[in-house]
């Protein structure tokens, strides 16, 4: 098998377990067939496994696992390889391995190995390497985040200079973050500043990247009087989450809430979430709900995550049926609450006492028969110990390729696992598939 089909199959899971069924299978302590199905070229359970012995101080046994997908050029098998051998004390091997597909032209090889040279000590190599790269930014961002190499800066700062020209409009946005970044470092913290206000807000835009770069760098210098400024600025909002974020470090709780008010008071939901969240966690949950309450009724779009987050602190407050409330004041008084909304219901249901309620509710809902509807019956019968309906129900669906994560994890959960493994392996192609060996 070649790299190109190692991957097609990675990407779509043609065969193979899904990392979260592979999760399940550790979880619940099958490790032993976990590396049963490695051994049979399984390459999400080869990973899991290689992890595993590369921790247990195994290298020589994880690179075994992973040799065939090596062997066959696949380059995030070799990725992986060089990560173990670079965690173990074996940089040399790690730079070997990759060198040879960096050489090929491949970016991610490239990335890896100018991180490996930067780590070892060798920085004139890994400028060796990445010269050629100057215009590609996710390259010489590795030589922008190594820091401690006296002398390079000089030469970075003007690699990035030739990049971002005069017209903020064309600026690279990653070029731009990387100089204010290589600039800080130098101590030119005034020139960092200046780029980045001028970049953060070409005519008529905003650019949230350099906003909230530099709100986090007026807050590392203490400028607060010039983050108050880029607050009053277009894409203000995003500043004041990150002075928000600086204020509760702090234990300045009220001054944090308060930075976002004024975004609140003209209908950021979330800058309230945020508020929320602060609220909450200063033990202060009453308060995080008034915060939330009128906006499920004054959002556009999507509102379900605002309900959601809403409904759950209703129900840690003992006031499940004003969660209740809220969401049938949003229902549609024909077709029923659309599912999303609907699900947030029988969660509140469920999470009150009522489980048998939000069960009934659910099958009798006009898109119980969907994919996610089946998912979501499911959910609610293992919660309420009921495991056997729940496979009963997912084993019977007409949906099997949807619930390929979901009825596996609950066969794992069972102990059956000759089961789990054939309805986690559904084809993402009409097509019966088998283990394969990839040094085939």
């Amino acid at each position: 098998m070649d790299a190109e089909e190692l991957d097609r199959r990675a990407r779509t899971y043609d065969g193979w377990l899904r990392p979260e069924v592979v999760t399940s299978l550790v979880d619940a302590g099958y490790v032993d067939e976990l590396y049963r199905q490695a051994e049979a070229g399984d390459w999400y359970c080869a990973r899991k496994a290689a992890r595993i012995l590369a921790e247990q101080e195994r290298p020589d046994e994880a690179l075994a696992l992973l040799d065939g997908f090596v062997h066959a050029g696949w380059w995030t098998a070799v990725d992986e390889a060089a990560a173990i051998l670079d965690e173990s004390g074996r940089s040399d091997e790690a730079t070997a391995l990759v060198r040879r597909f960096a050489e090929a032209g491949n970016r991610l090889a490239l990335h890896r190995l100018i991180a490996l040279l930067c780590r070892q000590g060798f920085l004139d190599q890994a400028f060796v390497v990445a010269r050629p790269h100057a215009d590609d930014w996710f390259l010489i961002s590795v030589l922008v985040d190594a820091n401690g190499y006296a002398g390079r800066d000089e030469e970075l700062v003007a690699m990035l200079r030739a990049r971002i020209g005069q017209d903020p409009w064309q600026a690279d946005v990653q070029v731009v973050g990387q100089l204010a970044k290589v600039l800080e470092r130098q101590g030119l913290v005034d020139e960092a500043v200046e780029l980045l206000r001028v970049h953060a807000n070409p005519p008529g835009t905003v650019q949230v990247n350099h906003v909230e770069q530099l709100a986090d760098l007026l807050v590392r210098h203490d400028r607060l009087d010039q983050l108050q400024e880029v607050i009053s600025r277009p894409g203000g909002e995003h500043a004041a989450e990150h002075l928000a974020k600086f204020l509760v470090e702090r234990g300045r709780i009220e001054d944090a809430v308060d930075t976002l008010r004024p975004f609140i008071a003209s209908g950021d939901p979330n800058r309230a979430w945020q508020a929320a969240q602060i609220l909450e966690r200063g033990g202060r949950v009453d308060e995080a709900i008034d915060v939330l309450r009128p906006f499920p009724t004054s959002m556009t779009g999507d509102i379900d995550w605002i309900v959601n987050r809403l409904a759950e602190l209703l129900v840690m407050q003992g006031r499940p049926d004003e969660a209740l409330s809220i969401i049938d004041s949003l229902t549609a008084p024909k077709q029923g609450p659309w599912f999303e909304i609907a699900r947030i219901r029988f969660w509140v249901l469920a999470h009150s006492g009522r489980v048998d309620v939000a069960i009934a509710e659910l099958r009798a809902h006009h898109e119980a028969d969907t994919w996610y509807g089946e998912q979501e019956l499911a959910t609610l019968l293992t919660d309420a110990g009921r495991l056997d309906d729940a496979v009963a129900l997912l084993q019977a669906s007409s949906h099997a390729r949807q619930h390929r994560i979901q009825l596996p994890q609950l066969l794992i959960r069972q102990g059956r696992i000759t089961e789990a493994i054939p309805a986690a392996r559904i084809a993402s192609e009409q097509r019966p598939v088998s283990a394969v060996d990839p040094r085939s």
